[in-house]
């Protein structure tokens, strides 16, 4: 299971520049719904800033929504984080995926020639 773990970690690293970090955190939001920062820092293990940045880096290539927590009423507005289902995310994945690879072979065909 960890050999196909760290494959997925390498082909979601090579097509969307994806850490480990950011490989997990999808996968776990994906099957646990959503969470806040500290809520994600408390069951995982890490630090609020460490899993805030790595958030911020899935939210930024459009993998995870950000959701003003309206239940928060501190100072600074606190966000909670969703993905979509694992079934939503395979399908966008493949389809993806079969796209650049279809872009690749298309390019390497005309220029070696």
């Amino acid at each position: 299971m960890q050999s196909n773990k760290n494959t997925l970690t390498k082909i979601l690293s090579f097509y969307y520049d994806f850490t480990e970090m950011e490989t997990n955190l999808l996968i776990y939001l994906a099957r646990n719904g959503a969470k806040t920062v500290n809520e994600l820092a408390k069951e995982l293990g890490f630090s609020a800033p460490l899993i805030n940045r790595y958030l911020d880096r899935l939210y930024e290539k459009g993998f995870i929504k950000r959701i003003k927590d309206t239940t928060d009423r501190s100072g600074r507005p606190r966000y909670v984080y969703m993905a979509a289902s694992l079934a939503e995310l395979r399908q966008r994945l493949i389809a993806e995926i079969r796209q650049t690879n279809e872009d690749m072979i298309e390019l390497i065909e005309k220029e070696f020639i």
